[in-house]
């Protein structure tokens, strides 16, 4: 499966849950049960899956130069074999997600937030958006609309 970088996967979720279902040991197991693992370490679902690559692959950063060009990885890291789980969530080291997506998007805007500060000294780009302007940012994440995350990234500048 080829995933962008900018989402996160617990948005794979579905997919994957259904088409695991039939070989499932739990059948009655969730999709937001799914948690990921690379090499026997359970992956923070809270985390871009750019960085997650970054930080288990081995791969060099997407933009070593800070430049915006895009990456190509090399075949030695590609492909990223992760594990899929429906069992035996790991609860001293990942939060879990509910059916819903709240703890997902808390966890977005509070990394948003954190991102703001450490770019402006402040978070006030971000604390000052609208009740509709945080949502539709958060949809944008979903769909992976990335004209629309970088104009409200650009408010924070």
């Amino acid at each position: 499966i080829q995933y962008p970088r900018l989402s996160y996967l617990p948005f794979l979720l579905p997919r994957l849950h259904t088409f695991f279902t039939p070989f499932l040991i739990d059948p009655t197991a969730a999709p937001h049960e799914g948690w990921f693992s690379y090499e026997d370490v359970p992956l923070k679902w809270h985390y871009p899956l750019g960085l997650l690559y970054d930080l288990f692959s081995g791969a060099p950063p997407a933009h070593p130069d800070g430049s915006d060009h895009d990456h190509t990885p090399s075949s030695t890291t590609l492909p990223w074999r992760l594990t899929l789980h429906f069992t035996d969530w790991p609860g001293e080291q990942l939060v879990q997600p509910d059916t819903e997506g709240k703890v997902l998007h808390d966890a977005f805007i509070n990394s948003v937030k954190e991102a703001d500060f450490l770019r402006n000294g402040t978070a006030k780009g971000i604390m000052s958006l609208s009740k509709d302007d945080s949502t539709q940012l958060w949809t944008a994440v979903q769909e992976r609309t990335v004209t629309l995350i970088a104009h409200y990234c650009a408010l924070g500048s």
